[in-house]
């Protein structure tokens, strides 16, 4: 039973629609972690990681293209090649069977089923992957710049002495208004500014 569990694992491993995948899942993950290390370290600048997940989402977003697909597959193909795996995607009719979509309407369009084995690939699953990756990662961004747009000025308190005074008051009073709750409010604007600048 157990021999068995195996051989098919490494049937399905030896597959290049497997290859594929791991080229895929490594180019991805291979531009996120540096992003990520630095994203975990406790002293990181905020400015400098908003860069570069600005650089990283135009990273996938150029992946998401037919000619990044293309070169994957070309990369694949090698891999398979030295592996000895033959480069075609093998056509999964046989284990699942094509759905068609039920119209509601008469004006829809009919829905017909992906046929071909490689279009199906890279709609189901390159397509599918970088989308969720690209809105991970924009969540993440959007995140991140709405807190820098709001406590930047905070990071550095020696460029608090550069700004002027009305641009040191409207980032306080921006904040006040932020961290009011009803007619709860955790600070002063105006008291925080003169603080600070004096301070």
């Amino acid at each position: 039973m157990v021999k068995h569990e195996a051989e098919c694992l490494c049937n399905l491993i030896k597959t290049f629609k497997f290859i594929c995948s791991v080229v895929i899942w490594y180019d991805i993950l291979n531009h996120i972690n540096p992003v990520s290390k630095l994203t975990q370290k406790p002293n990181f600048d905020i400015s400098l990681a908003l860069g570069i997940l600005e650089t990283l989402l135009k990273h996938l977003n150029e992946l998401r293209s037919e000619e990044s697909f293309e070169k994957m597959i070309i990369d694949s193909t090698a891999l398979a090649t030295e592996m000895g795996v033959e480069s075609v995607f093998e056509n999964s009719r046989g284990r699942v069977k094509p759905r068609r979509t039920r119209k509601h309407f008469d004006y829809e369009h009919n829905d017909e089923p992906v046929i071909d084995p490689k279009q199906q690939f890279k709609i189901h699953f390159y397509y599918f992957t970088l989308d969720v990756a690209i809105n991970s990662v924009n969540d993440r961004f959007e995140q991140l710049k709405e807190h820098n747009n709001n406590f930047s000025f905070l990071y550095n308190i020696k460029k608090i002495k550069n700004l002027t005074h009305e641009e040191l008051l409207k980032h306080c009073k921006d904040l006040q208004i932020l961290l009011t709750d009803g007619d709860s409010t955790d600070i002063n604007g105006i008291e925080m500014a003169s603080a600070a600048i004096t301070g």
